[in-house]
């Protein structure tokens, strides 16, 4: 018998000396088969079958680029490749070396699943070919795979063999050569669905024993297939898949996407979306709690039975979430053309890395370690979600505007233009009168005065509540902290800096230079927010400062905390209020119609204290402290009956 065909086994391996043991037994296997007698010289198995047998080992840790190279350089027909058939998390922890080998190959390549028989049997050798599928699409035309798809069953198809041809997608058959063959043909149409899983779905239930297949270019629904039909088809059934003749790109190499590399958001698109994001997060507003969306608020409170303190902490740390997990997920777009290792290695790396950086940029300072681990988290979680998603660009658009929606519109806005040059107005002129201010408690009162003359005198033109509003911000920005203006998204005038200290210095509460910060900060958070949630920051500062290198919890800070907030709320209630204040402010308040007397309130406690002692916040030590501090408010003129408020603090 002639040499007709030659079969080539090649194995990649870094030893090979041990290596030949991994070929398959070819002479057991064909001693099974009843084609050679046992014991046949090795010279006679080639004329006996009429094939030629060799091994080849190639010393590399490079198995696909192994096998390529032999490729180009042997006139190799047809490509066997065995896969495991991995979908879903398996095929993306453990890519398919052969749809990486298929994606470099220039030939036929058929895929043989592992424990597929397919149309022969181990044990005989017999070839049974009962039924062959055709996916067929417009373009690129299939005759080629109905060619070949006749030729198998010509050679091995039984009498009552079946043909096929597959269209999924429309409710046209593509235009096809029908062969005129001794089996039937049928022709099947699915309108819609998706066509991997349609092609899978028909094919398992057909039961056929080979899928065959032509692809070319970008073209029609067999290139979607390029992305899923390898982890969708090949898992169960053997599939031939070659490149199209008649096209101008016949010798283009099969293109079926590795797990790794799917089709889905473009790279390009990832990248320049990943800068445009880094850029936002740098400059846009931090979510606050103070700012975060009554809406979302609500819901998370709702959802997790969180007191509104809690849940607006919650809210905000759920849009930081979603900022820095979206700078995640669309870096691991950018990255999606990496090879596997390589695109996670970066991600993991890159993402934090830029998240980390934006919050620097935003921030003005660099993150503590708390930050960075939250944004390490949610930038790989971010990443991960992206892998995972990284086939179906529907979830993927979906994900990426949803939580950009989100982020956006949870932006806090600051305060309104208007209301931040009526600030900076009230506050230059209580800085231009700085020198007569008198030092110790007259200069707090004083202050107060000349800010809200200042609010008096425009409120004719202007809606009372505003100026007094503008008159609480410059006082909570001079007298509290610069960072009031960073919390209303406004620029603090650097310029100042130095005589608002000298007045910091020369302003006292109940003889305390601290207690004015406290004081007007808390006011202010209350113009930009409300009363309760500056309430609630403060307790928080002072449960902060409770912490080992902290002053330790105040209750005398708290005074001045609530004590503020209830000033604000009184000035700004409504226009009526607005202006009874400031006639009240005219005829003439002291430092302690501001503010009641702190003597007596503990100070300086340390958590553990805090906990055992006072029974931590709703303790009944606590609260009845708190009530003790509702009193002395009751006492002071410029709180009004606002004073009678319950002081809520709820913990965290």
């Amino acid at each position: 018998m002639t040499n007709q065909s030659n079969l080539s086994l090649l194995h990649v391996g870094e030893d090979t000396y041990e290596d030949w043991d991994r070929f398959p037994a070819i002479r057991s296997t064909l001693e099974r088969w009843k084609l050679i007698e046992p014991g046949t010289a090795r010279r006679e198995i080639r004329e006996k079958i009429g094939v030629g047998i060799e091994k080849v080992i190639a010393e590399s840790e490079d198995v696909v680029t192994s096998i390529v190279n032999y490729l180009d350089h042997r006139p190799i027909d047809l490509l066997v490749l065995s896969t495991h058939g991995r979908d879903g998390l398996s095929a993306w922890i453990h890519p398919s070396t052969a749809e990486k080998i298929a994606h470099q190959a220039h030939m036929p390549t058929l895929f043989v699943p592992n424990n597929s028989h397919g149309c022969v049997s181990l044990e005989t050798g017999e070839v049974t070919m009962k039924r062959v599928l055709v996916p067929v699409d417009h373009q690129p035309r299939s005759d080629e795979a109905i060619e070949r798809a006749v030729r198998a069953l010509e050679a091995y198809g039984t009498e009552d063999a079946k043909l096929t041809l597959l269209h999924v997608g429309s409710n046209e058959m593509p235009s096809v050569s029908i062969p005129d063959v001794p089996w039937h043909v049928e022709q099947v149409v699915i309108p819609s669905g998706d066509p991997a899983t349609e092609i899978a779905a028909f094919s398992a239930e057909y039961k056929s024993n080979v899928i065959v297949m032509v692809t070319e270019g970008v073209h029609g629904f067999l290139d979607i297939l390029r992305a899923r039909l390898p982890t969708k088809c090949f898992a169960t059934r053997p599939a031939l898949c070659s490149p199209s003749l008649h096209s101008a790109k016949a010798m283009e190499r099969v293109i079926i996407h590795q797990p790794s590399r799917p089709a889905g958001l473009s790279p390009f698109v990832g990248c320049a979306a990943a800068l445009v994001w880094f850029a936002i997060l740098s400059v846009a507003p931090d979510p606050r709690p103070l700012g975060a969306p009554d809406v979302a608020v609500n819901a998370v409170s709702k959802i997790t039975s969180l007191a509104d303190a809690s849940a607006r902490a919650a809210t905000a740390l759920l849009l930081r979430a979603c900022g820095l997990g979206l700078l995640g997920f669309l870096v691991a777009v950018g990255c999606s053309r990496l090879p596997r290792w390589q695109s996670i290695i970066v991600t993991f790396v890159g993402a934090p890395i830029l998240a980390i950086a934006a919050m620097w940029a935003n921030y003005g300072y660099f993150p503590i370690s708390l930050q960075i681990q939250f944004a390490i988290a949610f930038t790989i979680i971010g990443a991960a979600t992206e892998l995972a998603l990284r086939a179906n660009r529907t979830a993927k658009l979906m994900l990426v505007l949803g939580l950009a929606g989100f982020f956006m519109w949870a932006i806090p806005r600051g305060v309104s233009t208007d209301l931040e040059r009526s600030a900076r107005i009230a506050g230059v002129q209580l800085l231009s009168n700085a020198e007569d201010i008198p030092a110790g408690d007259p200069g707090f009162a004083e202050c107060v005065a000349i800010a809200f003359q200042f609010a008096e005198e425009n409120s004719p033109a202007a809606d009372p509540v505003h100026t007094n509003q503008a008159a609480i911000l410059a006082l909570g920005v001079i007298l509290g902290d610069e960072h009031v203006a960073t919390l209303a998204r406004s620029a603090f005038d650097g310029s100042h800096h130095k005589a608002i200290g000298r007045l910091r210095r020369k302003v006292k509460l109940h003889g305390r230079g601290d207690l004015p910060r406290h004081y007007w900060v808390s006011a202010a958070l209350s113009v930009l927010s409300d009363g309760n949630r500056s309430t609630a920051v403060g307790a928080i500062k002072e449960l902060m400062d409770s912490n080992p290198g902290g002053s330790g919890f105040s209750f005398a800070d708290l005074t001045a905390d609530r004590a503020g907030v209830l000033l604000a709320q009184r000035a700004t209630q409504n226009a009526a209020s607005a202006l009874a204040f400031q006639a009240e402010v005219r005829d003439g308040l002291k430092a302690g119609d501001y503010c009641p007397p702190v003597a007596g309130l503990p100070e300086g406690i340390s958590r553990e204290q805090f906990q055992s002692v006072y029974g931590g916040l709703g303790g009944e030590r606590t609260n009845q402290i708190l009530d003790e501090i509702k009193q002395r408010l009751q006492q002071c003129r410029a709180l009004g009956g606002h004073s009678e408020e319950l002081i809520e603090v709820q913990p965290l």
